[in-house]
C-alpha cells in the first residue's frame, strides 16, 4: 500500500490509503454478489462464499465502528473453515 500511496502523492497530491476502508467495503460487496454458488454439490464454492460473506460483515462492522478497516484482522480461508466447521456442511 505504501508504494501506491507514494505514486498517488506524486501524481494526485494525496495518498490512496485514506480511501482503503470504502474500497474494501465495495470490494467485499462486489465479490459476494459475483460468486454466489448455485450448485449445492460444490462445497468448495459454498465455503468460499460463506467466507466472503463473513468478511463483508467484518468490514461493515469495522467501518461502522471506526470509519476504517483493518484487513490484518481478517481470518484466512483455512482459519475460517476451521472456525466455522461446526456451522454445518457447505
Amino acid at each position: 500500500m505504501e508504494t501506491l500511496n507514494e505514486v498517488a502523492r506524486a501524481t494526485a497530491g494525496q495518498p490512496l490509503g485514506q480511501h482503503l476502508g470504502p474500497c474494501l467495503l465495495v470490494k467485499a460487496l462486489f465479490f459476494l454478489a459475483l460468486m454466489k454458488p448455485t450448485d449445492p454439490a460444490r462445497t468448495d464454492k459454498r465455503l468460499k462464499w460463506h467466507y466472503r460473506r463473513h468478511l463483508l460483515m467484518e468490514v461493515l462492522e469495522q467501518y461502522e465502528r471506526t470509519g476504517a478497516v483493518d484487513s490484518a484482522r481478517f481470518p484466512t480461508l483455512d482459519g475460517f473453515a476451521a472456525w466455522s466447521d461446526t456451522a454445518g456442511p457447505w
